[in-house]
């Protein structure tokens, strides 16, 4: 009997641990995709002109557009409008979504026109440059009016190495006695909290993407619906009864809440 307790036990946390990273996935591949422009840290490309088509086709003179470009954020015609880099076809020929669709563009045709590429490829973060990245996203959250208070960022371990060497890092530890302490914090830098989590997007060789920002950035729910209850009688081989529902969960970041968060795609060296 207790071999069965301890394997229930064991499928429940495992199923609990696996939902809970299939949503903190989502959220922050979802949460990078859905910046505001100007809050989008990395190395731009701009090379040559554009033009877009309404299908969202964009192509290139004079470009030499790359795989790694996927997940930018183009902006063309001066700034004013800028959409989502979401497929590499060749060097002068890639596909752009509105900013917040999973697809879809309603940009217009354009025609000619000078562009760039924010985050078109990753910038390099060290233990002797990491404060200073910070403060350039801050610097962004700041220029886009976002409120100071609450700010977060979240890194892997990639990253946390770099943070702990430099010297502007507060560990954790030094706040605990100020106020309780919270799951995955590591510490503070540059106005911001500094949270660990391996399921950042990305990679080391092409980038990772680090979402900053605040609570007021996206909004979420999340609710266990269908809710059944199967008594252990119906089932021989169970001497409990289970509960099984269907969890439903969205997330969305509004037009107006997009100054409210910042991306920076990087890779640690």
């Amino acid at each position: 009997m207790q071999n069965d307790i301890d394997a229930i036990n064991e499928y429940a946390k495992n199923t609990k641990r696996d939902m809970a990273e299939l949503i903190d996935t989502d959220i922050l591949s979802y949460a990078r995709k859905n910046m505001q422009y100007a809050n989008v840290i990395g190395t731009s490309y701009s090379t040559g002109t554009v033009s877009i088509a309404t299908t969202g086709i964009v192509t290139g003179s004079g470009t030499t557009f790359t795989a790694t470009m996927v997940g930018g954020y183009l902006s063309a015609s001066s700034g004013a409008s800028a959409y989502l880099v979401t497929a590499f076809t060749h060097a002068s020929s890639i596909t752009v979504v509105d900013i917040g669709a999973s697809s879809g563009y309603t940009g217009g045709a354009v025609t000619d026109s000078d562009y760039v590429i924010k985050a078109a490829g990753p910038i390099t973060i060290t233990k002797s440059n990491i404060y200073e990245n910070m403060v350039a996203l801050r610097t962004a959250l700041g220029q886009s009016l976002c409120p100071k208070g609450g700010r977060f960022v979240v890194m892997n371990a990639e990253a946390e190495g770099a943070l702990l060497k430099a010297p502007e890092f507060i560990p954790a530890v030094q706040s605990a006695y100020n106020g309780v302490v919270e799951k995955g914090l590591l510490g503070s830098i540059a106005g911001f909290k500094i949270y660990s989590s391996e399921l950042v997007d990305g990679n080391n060789t092409t980038g990772y993407w680090y979402f900053a920002g605040t609570k007021e950035f996206m909004a979420f729910a999340t609710q266990i619906s269908n809710v059944s209850v199967i008594p252990a009688s119906t089932d021989p081989n169970s001497f409990i009864s289970t509960c099984k529902g269907l969890l439903v969960y969205g997330r969305k970041v509004f037009a107006g809440t997009r100054a409210y968060g910042a991306v920076i795609r990087a890779i640690i060296s």
